[in-house]
């Protein structure tokens, strides 16, 4: 049984590296691990009685009636839109910098398909023990948008690409634990240990004045518009690893009620990587002109900006992601043999992530040091709050369903298509299985729904002169579906 039990877990592993996008609660945070916990909107913490504890509340492997293994696969479809309306200026005195305003876009749409696996065993001669590893994909991003060409009079000779901003983010959780009954019947604890490895993709347009100074008076050259501003597609790209853990209790009352809480540290991931920075050039025979006939070698440089063309290189770059840590609490009721109900309350750090600093290394287009890009985000902590309920129909069938309302933590300052958590969440799950001897087939239908949010006023919350969000109106709505196969031996 134990040869079966890896090859099975050594399959389930390696189909896990086979990840796309996900769901996403709030941040970036997938919706949970576990077709029947996800079913149970999360509500999963006092109940922890599958594989998927090692992710909710790891005390619950020690109840496990048996040695089981299992792989779920869950199958997404966002369906997201953005409609810019991005100006400059003050008061009546607006004007377009190439944004596509006034255009509903929408997200590149994909049907995103990715696993998670477990495998966890009652340890023979050591009693109320069970150990194992979990491998699930815990925060995760994929969306990507065509929003931005350089205004009309910029004249670039080189086409802009299609798709200008986008953002792909997958945390691959690597999570051996142990749990142990302390008290029989009655208390449990568990801990698991955490290895993340986290793939990171960004994209985004750069806008930065086009300020040059007079070599012979040092006074600033005020360039026309549409000239005044540069524009640089920034591609970055990285990947890295970082480490925590994971520790719970669960506490049986008595037959009928038991309580859950547990805890996951925060994780800062290193990521290493290069950003390629591709800086568009003007074409305006006239300003370049105006600058060669100046006569100084700064002058020439200058005029170099409006000949058309690209200017490319590849600095390297590191970022250090900090993900958060959270605490819950969960209770569950089961009056009888047929019926569960359970609620939950999370609390979500993300206040950690209060930016994301793109160190770079290397040279810009201009031939100077590359400077470092900041990415605002300010995140908020927030509250999640979860019911489920489950019904033993018969020996064979089981149905499940559950809710959560899960606030965003993007405040509008910062909020843009790159992390489009447009709103808090409600979602609504239905789902059930089947049992066949020692296997159990489950399947989850997950809706999840995104208030809409209208910002109205670009934001520069850390002063350095661009905004750090995008205005406009956003929607997002997601479709998921769950599929888990578990064998227990």
């Amino acid at each position: 049984m134990l040869r079966k039990m890896t090859v099975l877990f050594c399959l389930s592993s390696f189909l896990s590296f086979l990840l796309a996008a996900s769901s996403f609660a709030g941040g970036f945070a997938t919706s949970g691990v576990g077709s029947k916990a996800v079913g149970m909107g999360g509500a999963f913490r006092g109940l922890a009685d599958d594989w998927s504890a090692v992710y909710w509340n790891p005390a619950g492997l020690a109840q496990l009636e048996s040695s089981e293994v299992n792989i779920t696969v869950m199958a997404t479809s966002h369906r997201g839109e953005y409609t810019p309306n991005i100006k400059y200026g003050m008061g009546t005195s607006l004007y377009e910098i190439g944004f596509k305003n006034g255009t509903r876009w929408f997200h590149k749409d994909e049907i995103n398909v990715f696993p998670n696996a477990g495998g966890f065993v009652k340890l023979p001669g050591v009693k109320g023990m069970t150990a194992g590893v979990g491998v699930s994909l815990n925060h995760n991003l994929n969306f990507r948008w065509d929003l931005f060409d350089p205004p009309v009079g910029y004249n670039n000779t080189v086409e802009y690409p299609e798709i200008d901003h986008s953002s792909r983010l997958r945390v691959i959780d690597f999570h051996p634990s142990v749990a142990k009954e302390v008290m029989e019947n009655k208390l449990f604890f568990g801990a698991g240990f955490s290895a993340q490895y986290c793939e990171m993709d960004l994209r985004k347009t750069e806008i930065t004045p086009n300020l040059q100074l007079d070599p012979t008076t040092g006074d600033t050259i005020w360039l026309p518009r549409p000239l005044d501003h540069l524009y640089t597609d920034l591609l970055f790209e990285a990947d890295g690893w970082g480490y925590g853990f994971n520790a719970g209790l669960l506490f049986k009352l008595n037959p009928k009620f038991q309580i859950g809480v547990s805890y996951r540290s925060a994780t800062t991931i290193e990521l290493k990587g290069d950003t390629k920075l591709d800086l568009y050039l003007a074409k305006n025979p006239g300003m370049e002109q105006f600058f060669l006939d100046k006569g100084t070698a700064e002058d020439t440089t200058i005029a170099n900006l409006f000949k058309g063309g690209l200017l490319s290189t590849k600095p390297d770059a590191e970022l250090d992601l900090k993900l958060p840590a959270d605490v819950g609490v969960g209770i569950a009721y089961i009056p009888n043999d047929k019926l569960t109900l359970t609620a939950d309350v999370s609390f979500t750090q993300w206040d950690q992530l209060d930016l994301l600093e793109l160190e770079l290394e290397g040279v810009s287009p201009m031939g100077d040091s590359a400077e470092n890009i900041t990415i605002v985000t300010n995140w908020e902590n927030t509250v999640r709050f979860s019911a489920g309920l489950q019904y033993v129909f018969n020996e064979t069938v089981t149905l499940r369903g559950g809710y959560y309302y899960d606030p965003s933590p993007v405040p509008d300052e910062t909020l843009s298509p790159l992390f489009p958590d447009v709103g808090d969440k409600n979602s609504f799950n239905l789902g059930g299985s089947l049992l066949f001897g020692g296997y159990e087939v489950s399947y989850n239908f997950e809706y999840v729904s995104s208030w809409d949010r209208d910002i109205d006023t670009l934001s520069d919350p850390n002063g350095d002169g661009l905004f750090d969000n995008y205005t406009g109106s956003y929607k997002m709505n997601s479709f998921s579906s769950l599929f888990s196969l578990t064998y227990r031996f």
